[in-house]
């Protein structure tokens, strides 16, 4: 017996015994990511970086591209089976930042997933509010499972995510040119911030 695997995620989610927290039975090799480790309770702490008490065990999910509101970002989820048969993913992502993973929220429900490296798209709302915010993955055997509970093998990681702005950050530009020359070029967006599905162009030239 290995004990329970908890969340981290900061208060007010649902973390702790007390809270009726997430927690899976720890199965040899069964988790996402590399490792897994026994918790006694869930540990809350500010940046969801508690459970990591032996090395950093919470390494099963990278997000791939930036998660713009009323768009489509992507994540990757690297599965462990060992010798146990394939569980599902469930994901949430509190886009509202209100410090609670509604139903609404759930990116990711009963997913089946592969051995390795599984590359995910998931919806991102109009109305994500910008700024940190939580993630909630749970990987395991157990259907239509919610944030919190028992489950009975598989793992629990919480992430904190950055919700961004939409669209280029343009920076204003200067040059000086000789008068009456031409063909000069002006690398005018060397300098901005560009996002992936944002259109972008040059307003005006003065």
């Amino acid at each position: 017996d290995q004990g329970f695997d908890f969340g981290d995620a900061p208060a007010p989610y649902p973390t702790t015994l007390a809270q009726n927290g997430a927690s899976h039975g720890i199965v040899p090799d069964f988790h996402m990511g590399n490792s897994v480790d026994g918790d006694q309770n869930g540990r809350a702490t500010p940046f969801a970086g508690g459970d990591d008490n032996i090395g950093d065990d919470e390494d099963g999910v990278a997000l791939i591209t930036d998660i713009v509101p009323n768009s489509q970002a992507t994540v990757e989820i690297t599965i462990s089976n060992g010798q146990q048969s394939p569980g599902i993913l469930q994901g949430w992502i509190d886009f509202d930042s209100n410090g609670v993973w509604s139903s609404e929220e759930q990116i990711f429900k009963d997913l089946a997933v592969l051995e390795g490296v599984n590359t995910l798209n998931f919806d991102v709302p109009v109305h994500a509010v910008e700024g940190s915010t939580f993630a909630r993955f749970r990987y395991g055997y157990e259907r239509g499972i919610s944030v919190t509970g028992r489950t009975v093998a598989g793992e629990v990681e919480d992430y904190r995510f950055q919700i961004v702005r939409g669209g280029p950050e343009a920076i204003h530009d200067s040059y000086t040119v000789r008068r009456n020359s031409v063909d000069n070029s002006l690398p005018v967006l060397l300098n901005d911030q560009i996002r992936p599905n944002a259109e972008t162009q040059i307003d005006s030239v003065t």
